[in-house]
């Protein structure tokens, strides 16, 4: 029954996914398409979603704010792996006080608010994607490699390590058939998470007028442009708001019980 919940949280996102990217190929109708004299209209069957004030059909932007939302979490979670996972293990597997050392460091980068740091990176390098990017690498790896330490950590006192160590295992040999088989759940997870993080920071510095700049689009910038006109076109407002909740709440669900997915640890 749990491998079955998690099945449906996977393919629910996979179907989300596929209906949002296919739907505007399908209909042939462009995000960037301006057509004033069918501006802020209601869904109809012409435009499921209704249009916003340029007569732009709103489906195919939210598709494209979706796009965009997946690419800066896609991002994020490939730094986690890059960085976070790596610098995990080697905080883990010099001596104590090195690990110590290099954990500092990343407690006090940690500290620092990661909306700051966005923000002072899009002051330097403008809104957009490369600005986003590059907040991300600041602090988004932290996480992962605070989780991949102590996990090690843990394992290295459990007996089957002990042993190869004993047998005179490699650090190199112990992190491919013992530390990451064990960690795959908790790697998973946290990659997850960190989609669900970038997707919701992405969305807020856009809603605030930080984030991507015209002609870009986002579901944040979509959600403040409905936000700015939801008194008299109050579809413009529900069904980018709809879409990033339900998409937050699926990987959020996920990244909840990706642990069935995983097989049992492997000693």
């Amino acid at each position: 029954q749990k491998k079955a919940t998690s099945s449906f949280f996977l393919i629910a996102i996979s179907l989300l996914l596929v209906i949002l990217l296919s739907i505007p190929r399908l209909t042939g109708i462009s995000a960037t398409s301006i057509q004033l004299n069918a501006a802020n209209e209601p869904p109809s069957l012409a435009h499921l979603f209704g249009t916003d004030d340029l007569g732009r059909d709103l489906l195919a932007r939210i598709t494209l704010g979706t796009k965009i939302s997946f690419i800066v979490g896609m991002i994020a979670a490939l730094l986690d792996l890059l960085v976070g996972l790596v610098y995990g293990m080697i905080a883990a597997l010099v001596s104590r006080k090195k690990g110590e050392f290099l954990m500092r460091i990343a407690d006090v980068i940690y500290c620092i608010p990661t909306t700051l740091i966005m923000i002072l990176a899009i002051t330097v390098f403008g809104p957009g994607l490369l600005a986003i990017t590059i907040g991300f690498c600041c602090s988004s790896w932290i996480n992962m490699a605070r989780i991949m330490r102590g996990q090690i950590m843990s394992l290295k006192e459990r007996n089957f390590v002990i042993f190869s160590q004993t047998l005179g295992a490699s650090n190199w040999w112990l992190i491919r058939y013992h530390f990451i088989p064990n960690s795959v759940e908790i790697i998973l997870s946290t990659i997850t998470y960190s989609i669900v993080k970038a997707i919701f920071m992405e969305a807020f510095l856009s809603f605030v007028g930080l984030g991507l700049s015209h002609p870009q689009v986002s579901l944040g910038g979509l959600i403040a442009e409905g936000t700015a006109n939801l008194d008299f076109y109050p579809w413009r407002l529900f069904f980018p708001a709809s879409v990033i909740s339900l998409l937050i709440f699926l990987l959020n669900q996920l990244a909840e019980n990706i642990k069935n997915f995983v097989v049992p640890e492997k000693e």
